[in-house]
């Protein structure tokens, strides 16, 4: 199976724009309807601390390189 099989709910940062997955952020979620409405999160990439509703999850879909 490749990573292409996977796909995992997921957010865009309000300030980066970088798409990053719920699990690294939040492991100790595991369903998306546990989490309180609204949730703060930080960007793994630049830091950036927001407030994000669930309607804000998105659905990450992994693909291979080139």
């Amino acid at each position: 199976m490749s990573a292409s099989d996977f796909t995992r709910p997921g957010l865009l940062c309000f300030k980066c724009g970088e798409p990053f997955t719920l699990s690294r952020v939040r492991p100790d979620v595991t369903r998306v309807e546990d989490l309180s409405d609204p949730f703060r999160v930080t960007c793994p990439e630049c830091d950036h601390e927001a407030t994000y509703r669930q309607s804000d999850i998105q659905i990450m879909v992994a693909v291979d390189g080139p």
